[in-house]
């Protein structure tokens, strides 16, 4: 394909992703996703409750360094966010309740019960999160429709399509392969400062929105 070739279908990705509900995606160097080994670590200290009981969380993973040979094979990534407002006041207790609350990544499944979309805060993260991991699928679906065959799409925080997943050392295989995804963290990427590199910053700790992260390696 030819370099307007290329950008052409990489802005047809970018408005097809805002269009299936984006709040944003940008397009930049496969280069600015940085990784961190310390992120990876943080699944384990302290360890998070997915840790090895989810087969899209580490352990179950490929390996830090795995991944960062994979990906020195991609020249362009696509980050994608959705968000969720924080209404009312953010004092103190409900910043420790929504950062409580993020990194436990309890989340309902789609199969599971709907959350209120017009009831609490942490209800309307949910439908965030889960939204997320609908539209990454669905924009590494439209790169592979343009010819980008190695498109992958990675999440942020951990897979919520089945209510509780097989886990690890279950003998059974993923109830959904074909739509299943790790996280971004799990695979050692420094979310904030991908984002930031990738001109879609968000706010740590969140004031008024929670920003939801996924990343599409293109080509």
């Amino acid at each position: 394909m030819a370099v307007t070739d290329i950008d052409s279908k990489l802005n047809l990705i970018e408005k097809f992703a805002e269009e299936q509900g984006a709040h944003a995606a940008a397009t930049f160097p496969s280069d600015a996703v940085v990784l961190d080994s310390r992120v990876k670590m943080k699944c384990e200290m302290p360890i998070c409750p997915h840790f090895g009981q989810c087969l899209t969380c580490p352990p179950n993973v490929i390996p830090f360094d795995e991944f960062q040979k994979v990906l020195e094979k991609y020249s362009v990534a696509m980050l994608v966010q959705t968000r969720s407002e924080i209404t009312g006041d953010m004092g103190e207790a409900k910043q420790k309740e929504v950062l409580k609350f993020i990194a436990s990544m309890d989340f309902l499944s789609p199969g599971g019960d709907n959350p209120d979309t017009t009831g609490s805060d942490l209800n309307k993260m949910k439908l965030a999160e889960i939204s997320l991991h609908k539209l990454i699928n669905e924009v590494e679906g439209k790169a592979m429709e343009l010819g980008f065959h190695f498109a992958a799409g990675i999440i942020g925080g951990r897979c919520m399509l089945c209510d509780n997943c097989v886990g690890q050392n279950s003998d059974e295989p993923c109830r959904v392969p074909g739509q299943a995804r790790p996280s971004m963290e799990g695979l050692g990427i420094d979310v904030a400062i991908t984002a930031q590199n990738a001109g879609l910053p968000f706010e740590l700790p969140p004031k008024t929105e929670i920003i939801w992260n996924g990343l599409l390696l293109v080509t």
